[in-house]
């Protein structure tokens, strides 16, 4: 009995040890802040701008602001671009890595990427998530059974006492074990939709996405080309939306000559819908007043909070 409660005792105090430290480690930063805000305010159309200018914009010594510079580009807030010495900022609608940003880049002519992100349907897809849950509850579900004495495990882990192993230390290895299987089998599938879903929107070139596996953005939608977008979200993806950090939806565009394409479980749908909208009109008036939120979501400042999302009419 004083097993078990010295291995809860252990486990409640890895919990609060967790909060504790991601509270210590993303607490807001108001120089963070204040960098970003200044950014969006000032660059959000500039397509490079100079540590030593900007430093004397802030009014903070030109270390502080490269520190801060570093941590943005990890975020994908900024770049730095060695051609032109300088740092360039990414727009706030952008998730595409460095490598694939710079891909886009070169596939639109450097043209003023306003939106870029990866089609997500295996958020909703039940084989993605079963294999996570089995790989990460197993092991879990029985390192319970053990403690709390529902059945004998004993003879199946027999080969443990040979080796002078302890079972309840074993399935707790186990249990690190299944966390890091997990990880590791959602990046590989991300990495792989990476470089089949690509979806890339410019203020010029219109849209452009991949439509097979380590594509150059093949498929292209010109800005002139459009006639008609819409937003769509079935259950699971409101479900999703409810209780995920980052909203998803289905965008389905109409172009000339009768085309349709459908882009599946897109990051912050409704901001994609209004970015289409907005270089179908010729006004980007609207990724500019929600540019700055959109940024502190993006570097975690501003956490996203799942459920209904409320629209508020500007005055």
């Amino acid at each position: 009995m004083m097993d078990i409660f010295f291995i809860l005792g252990l486990v409640i105090a890895m919990i609060v040890g967790f909060v504790i430290s991601w509270y210590l480690i993303n607490r807001p930063d108001e120089i963070f802040e204040r960098i970003l805000k200044h950014l969006i305010e000032k660059y959000l159309d500039e397509r490079y701008f100079a540590v030593k200018r900007l430093a004397e914009e802030l009014n903070i010594t030109e270390e502080t602001l490269k520190k801060y510079l570093k941590k943005m580009e990890v975020y994908r807030i900024v770049t730095f671009v060695p051609e032109k010495n300088s740092y360039a900022l990414v727009d706030p609608l952008v998730f595409l890595t460095p490598r694939d940003y710079a891909r886009a880049l070169r596939i639109t002519k450097d043209d003023n990427i306003i939106y870029g992100a990866y089609q997500a349907p295996y958020r909703t897809n039940p084989i993605y998530i079963g294999v996570q849950l089995v790989i990460l509850f197993t092991p879990i579900i029985l390192f319970v059974i053990h403690i709390f004495n529902l059945a004998n495990l004993e003879p199946y882990f027999s080969f443990l006492k040979p080796l002078g192993i302890d079972l309840t230390i074993f399935l707790l290895f186990l249990i690190a074990i299944g966390m890091i299987l997990a990880d590791a089998f959602n990046n590989l599938y991300k990495a792989y939709m990476r470089e089949r879903y690509s979806v890339v929107v410019g203020a010029k070139s219109g849209i452009s996405y991949d439509v097979s596996y380590a594509d150059e953005f093949s498929g292209r939608i010109r800005r002139g080309e459009i006639q008609s977008v819409d937003l769509d979200m079935n259950f699971w993806q409101k479900l999703h939306n409810y209780f995920g950090e980052i909203p998803i939806g289905n965008i389905r565009i109409r172009a000339r000559g009768g085309r349709e394409v459908v882009f599946r479980s897109m990051p912050f749908p409704r901001e994609l819908f209004y970015v289409i909208r907005s270089i179908q009109l010729g006004n980007l008036a609207w990724r500019k007043r929600n540019a700055r939120v959109i940024s502190m979501w993006k570097a975690g400042v501003v956490p996203i909070i799942g459920g209904p999302r409320v629209t508020r009419r500007r005055r």
